[in-house]
């Protein structure tokens, strides 16, 4: 393994003034002067109680423009002030640079985490570029506490009737009302959701008992055992810790199986839970003979294998992005892209995929719902699942584990080469 070289550190101060979190995304950056920072602004920025974020956590660029990041300590829900003596890393510099003052230049195609760093804090934006020509894009807005009078209002969930699995397309616009209250970390986490769990990989666990915060948050599954299974160096990683855990599949693994099993059981009688991965699959990556590569498995109602998430694709062809049920009285295998936008799991590059799924209101009533966004885009959006066990008919769905067995297909020949899953950062939350 290649020793991982740390990259360069730059220190800059962020404007002091108080802000609301707003994000400015533009070609050409200017930047204010800093302001003298008030004691009272220093005293809350020291408060424990406050989260870091960089302002926007997502955009997309062409190669050669730029955008000004700026980092904010956020308390509560939206209240904010700017961050201080702030150091900016990018995750790869022959992708995405930065400057001492927050600017990230766009170098060439591909995706980076850029970093903030305060004291021993660290919060990562994605940064993504294409192609010269392409438009910028944000895949949030931060905005005031005060949404616009007149605002679009966010439909309610439970109001949404069983319909066909076709609907019309997202347009991908998130309004500024819907952005109150919400985590500005987790772009389409539902406001209310209470995290979980938000496994950074920084250590795998040493026996069974170790599940502490500084190893692996409470995961089990006897992690500590599969050799298959390692934290591993990787300095393109999203979140700019350049470690992640990985899977490794050897060249004669056996079709059917995964290399490992790291679970996290959920808190009891959860119906709502909100998923965000960031995923890659190595470069040389050989699909499954039957297309299945099955990347994750949830538990409904006791189980723990169905809702999956799968790269459905055999040898060297596209991988698309895919989640199906299994084991349950809905009659579908797969609940395909429906929102007229592709998505694919791409090889060699870090994605970051968001799942909602919430469970159906009664026993066999067919008004559960699956949603999935990748890389801050709706592609999927299903309102009519039936979890209803077909082996426990009569136990209430509730959302109880997260289960990292990636399965290669369900049967067919070994890979045939060496070749990896990579996670970096698990966040889960619900109500």
């Amino acid at each position: 393994m290649t020793k991982f070289q740390p990259l360069q550190l730059r220190r800059a101060k962020a404007p002091s003034s108080r802000l609301a979190l707003i994000v400015a995304v533009t070609f050409g950056v200017s930047c204010a002067a800093p302001q003298p920072e008030s004691n009272a602004q220093q005293a809350q920025s020291d408060s424990p109680a406050s989260r870091l974020v960089i302002a926007p956590a997502t955009v997309t660029l062409a190669v050669g423009d730029s955008v000004q990041l700026l980092a904010f300590e956020v308390f509560g829900r939206s209240d904010s002030v700017p961050a201080t003596d702030v150091e900016w890393r990018s995750a790869n510099n022959g992708i995405a640079t930065i400057s001492p003052g927050g600017v990230t230049r766009a170098v060439g195609e591909g995706l980076a985490g850029i970093s903030a760093i305060v004291g021993e804090r660290v919060t990562v934006a994605r940064v993504i570029v294409a192609k010269a020509g392409v438009t910028q894009r944000t895949s949030q807005a931060i905005s005031p506490r005060v949404p616009d009078e007149g605002a679009p209002a966010r439909p309610d969930p439970a109001a949404r009737a069983a319909a066909p699995v076709e609907r019309p397309p997202d347009p991908a616009v998130i309004s500024r009302s819907e952005v109150a209250g919400r985590n500005p970390e987790m772009p389409n986490e539902p406001p209310g959701y209470t995290r979980i769990t938000d496994r950074h990989f920084v250590s795998k666990a040493a026996n069974r008992k170790d599940t502490g915060p500084e190893g692996s948050d409470g995961w089990t599954g006897g992690e500590f055992r599969y050799r298959n299974f390692s934290i591993v160096e990787d300095p393109t990683a999203p979140t700019g810790d350049g470690r992640v855990g990985q899977m490794l599949y050897r060249p004669n693994h056996r079709a059917g199986t995964g290399p490992a099993m790291v679970r996290r059981q959920l808190p009891p009688n959860l119906q709502e839970v909100y998923l965000s991965i960031w995923a890659m699959l190595s470069p040389n990556w050989i699909g499954n003979q039957a297309s299945i590569n099955k990347i994750f498995f949830f538990g409904v109602a006791g189980g723990n294998n169905q809702f999956i998430f799968t790269a459905y694709g055999s040898g060297r062809n596209r991988l698309q992005a895919r989640m199906s049920v299994q084991g349950v009285l809905d009659p579908r295998s797969f609940l395909r892209p429906n929102l007229g936008i592709p998505a694919y799991v791409e090889r060699g590059q870090w994605q970051r995929w968001e799942f909602v799924l919430k469970c159906n209101s009664g026993l066999n009533v067919p008004d559960g719902t699956a949603d999935l966004w990748l890389n801050g885009v709706h592609i999927t959006s299903v309102n009519n699942i039936n979890w209803t066990q077909t082996k426990h008919p009569t136990r209430p769905c509730n959302m109880n584990m997260m289960n990292w067995n990636p399965t290669y297909g369900g049967g067919g020949a070994s890979p045939g080469v060496e070749q990896w899953l990579r996670f970096d950062r698990v966040y889960i939350s619900g109500r």
